[in-house]
């Protein structure tokens, strides 16, 4: 008889995959490079962003400034590295906003259904009925410029997006054999909600959160 060796499965870890697609790699260099250049903004950076010098405007590159100035005589190179500094504080807070609100509000909705599916979606139809440019410029006549309040009202206008995708895939999953499984087995709902459910529907949000960041 001939013996059948059965060929094991190697599961490679989410660095391991990364590695190995260059598409991929590409992308998080990049993406940590931005979050490099960020954080270390303030001791990278030659000139304070602000700093003006009317003897050097419309500087072009080299030198002291390698990128040159603008209009006011203010470093590019400087204010390129403060700027994406900014953006990612204001791309942090819109889409944790967002996901700390939509993302458990989607899944109970989704889970549970009723009267907490009906009201959660007639606050999301509301928000989404709301026109955001005008929300944002009353909250910064009410506030002033704050990118903070500014981009956490951002974040919970954008919210029905991650409620309303979550709400669906879990819409979706609730009545499958693998969670009337977990039913059965006497597993809670917060823990087939968090282990069997938000597991499932937890790409479709990182792709949401790629997309709006």
């Amino acid at each position: 008889a001939q013996t059948v060796h059965a060929t094991p499965i190697v599961r490679r870890s989410l660095f391991g995959r990364l590695i190995r697609n260059p598409l991929a790699l590409a992308s998080g260099l990049y993406l940590t490079l931005l979050v490099v250049v960020g954080v270390l903004a303030p001791l990278i950076s030659p000139f304070d962003p602000t700093f003006t010098d009317m003897e050097a405007v419309f500087a072009p590159a080299g030198g002291a400034h390698p990128l040159g100035t603008d209009s006011a005589g203010r470093d590019i190179l400087s204010r390129i590295f403060f700027g994406a500094q900014s953006t990612l504080i204001a791309a942090v807070i819109t889409i944790v906003t967002s996901i700390v609100i939509g993302v458990p509000s989607g899944l109970i909705a989704g889970y549970y259904g009723g009267k907490f599916d009906a009201i959660s979606s007639w606050i999301s139809n509301m928000l989404q009925s709301l026109p955001a440019i005008i929300v944002l410029l009353a909250v910064s006549a009410s506030f002033g410029s704050s990118i903070l309040i500014s981009m956490f009202v951002f974040g919970v206008l954008i919210t029905p997006g991650f409620f309303r995708l979550t709400r669906t895939a879990v819409m979706g999953v609730r009545n499958e054999l693998y969670v009337d499984a977990a039913r059965v087995s006497g597993l809670s709902d917060f823990r087939i909600i968090v282990r069997h459910i938000l597991t499932v529907v937890r790409a479709p949000i990182i792709i949401q959160s790629a997309m709006i960041s």
